[in-house]
């Protein structure tokens, strides 16, 4: 389990991403600092319990993905004036068939 060291002792970061759940910038640091390094697990909470990274549609992902491959739309995201999945739809637009495409698949 990851821990994060402050001035509180010491914390377990899913408390802190609960207390922090309204602030997308304080989460985006707790995701960012627990990145691993290469080489080094990251799938770990114990030595027993094995969970994988959050994926999917989350905001960490979004926050994570945008932060890699966008880091204009992550800053508007953190100052607020994006939210993670309008910055998303922006940075990957996803093409849809037209309707003469969907009605030559129908008929």
């Amino acid at each position: 389990m990851k821990h994060c060291v402050g001035c509180a002792g010491v914390a377990d970061t899913r408390l802190l991403k609960r207390i922090c759940a309204d602030d997308r910038e304080a989460l985006d640091l707790i995701d960012k600092a627990e990145q691993g390094k290469q080489g080094e697990r990251t799938d770990l909470v114990d030595n027993v319990n094995e969970v994988a990274r959050p994926a999917g549609n989350t905001r960490q992902h979004a926050l994570r993905k945008l932060r890699k491959d966008r880091p204009d739309l992550h800053a508007q995201v953190l100052a607020k004036q994006l939210s993670p999945h309008a910055a998303m739809v922006k940075a990957f637009p996803v093409s849809r068939p037209s309707m003469a495409v969907l009605l030559m698949v129908i008929f």
